[in-house]
């Protein structure tokens, strides 16, 4: 079996997470995985200076390979067509639209297996101004109303190439029934949640990392790759910061300007992050639409209180008193007040027992 994603892991949900399902095929033994990371051809030494020299590899194993990716991205990529004839996998398993796409025109034949990490379609009705946020698009969904916004051309081509389709979040597979109805017979009926495990291979801090609650010096925190994404909603978190910012609050990931009121890092190492979490007393995610914020689930393993709205599509591992309702700014501020009166227990536990590791790997003996 041949994996990949765009970009590399440690960079975005879709890399790190199928990275991750690589190293426990690894494990197992059941199957002979070979992983590829898909990059633009300037990206490799962005991700070295960002991430560290293991960037597109942090476990070191043996079948990882880069695929410098020729532009325009949507256009002939013979190098990753050889690449993909050279290892000759059985079946290939993309994460993400762009990787679905890539992998699906490079490996012509071969069954391709769609695990999906978000929708492009939605991500740029965001940014237009189409859509205001998931819950909004959570109602037109449960209304059965036209949905607001056009279809992106490459997520519909990725699913018309794709040979079967595995869902990463309940949201999701709504969505993609409503926006593809010619493929539902494409959907997998189990959704494969894209969190458990996460901490094992990137996210658990060294013990001494993870200070009891009363000797953690951040109070709050928010991570993303990239902030200039749409959907991570980097307004509220502006409006987060000039209300509840100082020394105390840290932000994680590229900014597109400097941010008064929060110690900023830009991207981190694995490692540097995970020592970050264990510091922290509470984790705010703000984002506007979000399928499986894997931030979340480290934040959980490292100890913080877990603070989102019902915007992301796995809030149901916050406690309930901690969800942001509404899911605008002083529904966050309450939230954020009462999860930093004292630690409150998350409900990770209800997504670590729905580990869809067999279910996936049992797709690639299968197909």
């Amino acid at each position: 079996m041949l994996l990949g994603a765009y970009e590399v892991p440690g960079y975005g949900g879709a890399a790190t997470t199928g990275y991750q399902l690589f190293e426990r095929l690894l494990a197992d033994g059941s199957l002979r995985p070979s992983w590829v990371n898909l990059m633009g051809e300037a990206d490799a030494e962005y991700f070295r200076f960002a991430l560290g020299e293991g960037a597109g590899n942090p476990g070191g194993h043996p079948g990882v390979h880069d695929a410098r990716l020729a532009a325009p991205l949507y256009g002939p990529q013979p190098a990753l067509a050889a690449l993909v004839a050279e290892l000759d996998p059985d079946v290939v398993m993309a994460k993400g639209h762009v990787a679905a796409w890539l992998l699906g025109r490079a490996a012509p034949g071969r069954p391709l297996i769609f695990v999906t990490t978000g929708s492009r379609s939605v991500k740029q009705a965001l940014a237009k101004g189409q859509l205001v946020d998931a819950v909004t698009l959570r109602q037109v969904l449960d209304a059965g109303a036209p949905l607001p916004f056009p279809l992106q051309r490459f997520e519909r081509e990725a699913v018309e190439r794709a040979d079967l389709i595995v869902t990463h979040s309940t949201l999701v597979r709504d969505l993609y029934a409503r926006m593809f109805p010619g493929a539902r017979g494409k959907l997998h009926p189990v959704v494969a949640w894209d969190v458990p495990g996460l901490g094992e291979a990137r996210a658990t801090a060294p013990p001494a990392a993870v200070r009891p609650w009363a000797e953690r010096d951040i109070r709050w925190m928010a991570v993303a790759s990239s902030w200039t994404r749409p959907e991570k909603n980097l307004p509220l978190l502006r409006d987060l910061v000039e209300r509840r910012g100082g020394p105390a609050v840290h932000v994680v990931g590229e900014l597109p300007d400097e941010l008064p009121g929060a110690v900023c890092h830009g991207l981190l190492p694995a490692d540097e992050l995970a020592a970050l979490l264990g510091r922290a007393r509470v984790l705010v995610c703000p984002s506007a639409f979000d399928a499986t914020p894997g931030i979340l689930f480290e934040a959980s393993l490292a100890g913080c209180n877990l603070v989102a709205s019902r915007n992301c599509g796995a809030h149901a591992v916050c406690a309930p008193s901690l969800l942001a309702e509404p899911p605008q700014l002083e529904g966050y501020l309450a939230a954020l007040d009462r999860a930093l009166a004292g630690p409150v227990p998350d409900r990770r536990a209800e997504f670590d027992a729905a580990d869809p590791f067999v279910e996936l790997r049992d797709l690639g003996l299968v197909l």
